[in-house]
């Protein structure tokens, strides 16, 4: 196994909420982002978006109803400019006009901070992880160019790129790993969802947070180091293991 790249700022660029999840549970994302919970375009695609520095996100003409989910009482809308999909965010039975303008100052700001964090940082990792059921893969020659339209729309800092592939046939607990080109790491493994009850698109999230976990290391600043050993000794001593399981989610600690 590689040695674990330390980054000041990871963060999710797809191709699911599954990414962000990830990242979160392993600690290496602290923030949220304008990718983290959306779906659609590839990976070219969302790299592109970023690259233009979210021009036309979440645009009200770009945006049409596809369907409502029950599940999270949200309508969806596509972008048609960008191929994304909001899922998660327009509440089922509010007109579009009236629920868009809190959602866009939402994606506002997390564009803002995302940019602003890219801005901040030395060392900043995109990660892109493939949906289970996907029969989608990259070339060696597209995930480098991706890093390099990266490096150019991001110039003062060094980009790099890690892409995770699914891999249903292979034995559980087995990474394929391969450094496709400087700053471009490859990994592939069985990280599908073994529960039938549970959709295609599902993952294990115990082997997407291990995956992460072995190949991924934040930089944190000494306020950040700090309020996570406050938060790890508030669970430490709660009355309860169910309460404990719940803050460790909510503050997502390892």
């Amino acid at each position: 196994m590689t040695k674990r790249q330390r980054y000041d700022l990871i963060f999710s660029i797809g191709g699911a909420c599954s990414c962000t999840s990830g990242l979160r549970d392993a600690g290496l994302q602290r923030a949220s982002f304008p990718m983290d919970w959306l779906f659609g375009s590839d990976l070219s695609g969302r790299v592109d978006i970023i690259c233009n520095k979210f021009d036309r996100f979440i645009d009200l003409a770009d945006l049409e109803y596809v369907f409502s989910e029950r599940s999270i009482k949200c309508d969806a809308y596509h972008n048609k400019f960008n191929d994304l999909t909001f899922n998660h965010d327009f509440p089922t039975g509010v007109a579009l006009e009236k629920s868009y303008t809190l959602v866009a100052d939402k994606y506002k700001r997390r564009i803002s901070r995302l940019l602003g964090a890219i801005e901040a940082a030395h060392r900043v990792c995109a990660v892109y992880l493939s949906v289970p059921g996907s029969n989608l893969n990259v070339s060696d020659s597209e995930l480098t160019q991706c890093l390099t339209r990266l490096r150019i729309a991001f110039p003062n800092c060094e980009f790099d790129l890690l892409y995770v592939h699914c891999a249903p046939d292979m034995a559980r607990g087995a990474i394929y790993e391969k450094l496709v080109s400087p700053g471009v790491r490859y990994l592939c493994a069985n990280y599908s969802n073994s529960d039938v009850t549970k959709p295609s698109y599902a993952v294990c999230e115990k082997t997407v947070r291990k995956i992460f976990a072995q190949h991924l290391k934040l930089n944190l600043p000494l306020h950040t180091i700090l309020k996570l050993y406050a938060l790890k000794l508030v669970v430490k001593f709660a009355p309860s293991h169910k309460l404990r399981v719940r803050l460790r989610k909510k503050w997502h600690l390892k």
